[in-house]
């Protein structure tokens, strides 16, 4: 019997069959895979049998083709489209667990890997399993827990080794000091290392507190397939944003806790140990929770201290935001609850102070898609605390980018930096100070109109720049408006109306509002290509053009002409 050949995956363009794709380096893949643990990394040539004995263990699959199994009511499959979502760096397993699924769920079910997000690795791709109409997206590897609002969801952290007398003695080394407040915590996928190493450490620190996941936080259509069981008996309190639940504290904290609304206040008085390696925006969230952050690397057990973000810049960013006429919100997500409710709100805290907003979805945004829109003062982002929100600690996008909640600051009349930073929807929703403060500011509507008169020419400067701005456009609106009345009626008489009206809406105005693009335009030295002609007379184009020929058509790849000159 002869071996069948494998044929590559379809691509949106044409290819051929035999043409060699680019392979993943072997050498990253096995040093992705220590987290196997020593059965792993000690043999050298591991055998295929080998590794998917080891794959199946470390994801479950016995637990996960269980559950896809399940029946309805009816006695019909619950998901017979199943998508599976892995990022980057555990790509090379999904494969074989495809392969495993495959072989054991029942013929009618058909699965696919969700190789490429669309935005944050960490929250459900709803929008690429949309397109595969898919029951339910099984997600591996670091998870926010965050809920979504359409399709069922299920997640698989792995479970990873981790030698737990090496990190005790790291703890150890790391806290000289065994009356010192200390909370553990780790990213999801060793987090059910946290109760062992917790019980080893506890009579030494009686001050020691961990953090487990919180299992629940996805929601009733969620579900994880590699729970562990909690043993823990100690007195708890959430913390919603990272996706945790303290254990270990005493009663008199979380009653503090309760009586200030607040847990943050507990928590500052802590040192994290954490194991793994947070993103930056959850690192920066991290820092303001507690009093210093220790990262550990799960596979040397090396610290790293002081590596969290710059919390100062982002108050030099919200000041910008402060001064801005065009806020660009950028919609980093589109599957997480309240996403639709938080847009709509943060539009209208622009719209209320006066500004211009622009809404874009642009997937996973860089530098290069976000300098396209230039007349875009600061942009407002909107997505995952975990890795959906962007900093810039290094300066390459050209714009500053601040969060809902550092937006809802500089709107309001008096800037007050709290030292906190909020990412989670829920609590960005739940803030009052911006709506306290503009109840208190249009109580008499008709004293409110005069200020407004009155302020409405008064001079307003950037406090980064010290420039003069203009960082209220759609007041401006009104004045155009009254512009546009006060024409002569024999003006009226002998203009179009309509002329009038167009010439009106290109200069300024569009559907009825400033447009700060076209303002921004108009200050512009170069409008556009030929612009650099206006000024010359026709007789200055006594040149003929070049000859138009017809070039190469097809897809790029299929160039005769290339082939040529490569085989040349």
């Amino acid at each position: 019997m002869t071996e069948a050949v494998g044929v590559p995956v379809a691509l949106s363009s044409t290819q051929d069959t035999d043409l060699e794709f680019a392979k993943v380096d072997e050498t990253a893949v096995k040093v992705l895979r220590t987290r196997f643990g020593p059965q792993y990394s000690l043999v050298e040539n591991i055998t295929h049998d080998e590794l998917r004995k080891l794959i199946y263990r470390y994801y479950s699959l016995e637990k996960l083709i269980e559950y896809l199994k399940t029946k309805t009511a009816e006695g019909t499959q619950c998901f017979n489209r199943i998508a599976l979502q892995f990022p980057d760096e555990l790509v090379s397993d999904s494969a074989i667990v495809s392969e495993i699924l495959d072989e054991s769920l029942p013929g009618e079910k058909q699965i696919w890997i969700l190789a490429d997000t669309s935005y944050s690795p960490c929250c459900i791709d709803e929008v690429a399993a949309e397109h595969v109409s898919a029951d339910i997206v099984v997600h591996f590897g670091d998870a926010c827990l965050n809920p979504v609002e359409k399709i069922s969801s299920a997640y698989i952290f792995g479970r990873p080794y981790l030698d737990l007398d090496k990190a005790a003695e790291t703890f150890r080394n790391t806290h000289l000091d065994k009356t010192a407040k200390v909370c553990l915590m780790a990213d999801v996928a060793y987090s059910f290392h946290i109760p062992e190493l917790y019980r080893t450490l506890k009579e030494e620190y009686p001050c020691l507190i961990c953090a487990d996941v919180d299992f629940d936080k996805g929601g009733s259509d969620s579900k994880v397939i590699d729970q562990y069981v909690i043993n823990l008996k100690e007195i708890s309190l959430p913390i919603w944003d990272v996706s945790r639940i303290l254990r270990g504290l005493d009663e008199e904290e979380v009653k503090s806790s309760v009586d200030h609304d607040s847990y943050t206040q507990v928590t500052q008085d802590y040192g994290l140990f954490y194991l793994g390696s947070p993103p930056d925006p959850k690192l920066l969230l991290l820092s303001t929770k507690f009093g210093d952050v220790t990262c550990v690397d799960p596979v040397t057990l090396e610290t790293s201290h002081g590596m969290t973000p710059s919390l100062s810049r982002r108050y030099r960013s919200m000041m910008i935001a402060r001064s801005a006429s065009t806020v660009g919100i950028l919609v980093n997500t589109l599957s997480l609850q309240n996403t639709r409710i938080l847009l709509n709100k943060v539009a209208k805290w622009v719209k209320d102070a006066g500004k211009k907003h622009y809404m874009f979805v642009v997937g996973k945004p860089n530098v290069a898609k976000l300098a396209n829109f230039e007349a875009i003062d600061v942009w407002c982002v909107l997505g995952c605390g975990q890795s959906g929100i962007i900093l810039d600690s290094y300066g390459d996008y050209y714009k500053p980018i601040i969060t809902p909640y550092e937006l809802e600051l500089a709107l309001l009349p008096e800037v007050t930096w709290t030292g906190k930073w909020v990412t989670d929807f829920e609590e960005v929703m739940n803030q009052d100070g911006y709506n306290s403060e503009k109840e208190e500011e249009v109580n008499d509507k008709q004293e409110i109109n005069e200020n407004e008169e009155k302020d409405e020419f008064a001079p307003e400067f950037n406090p980064v720049t010290g420039k003069l701005v203009s960082s209220r456009p759609l007041r401006q609106l009104k004045h155009l408006e009254i512009e546009l009345a006060d024409q002569t009626p024999e003006l009226l008489e002998s203009s179009d109306s309509s002329d009038l009206v167009k010439r009106f809406s290109s200069a300024l105005a569009v559907g009825n509002t400033v447009s700060t693009s076209a303002m921004h335009l108009q200050e512009r030295a170069w409008t556009g290509l030929g612009s650099d002609y206006k000024e010359q007379e026709e007789g200055d184009f006594s040149e003929e053009g070049a000859t138009v020929e017809e070039g190469r058509s097809g897809i790029a790849r299929d160039y005769d002409c290339d082939r040529k000159m490569h085989n040349n």
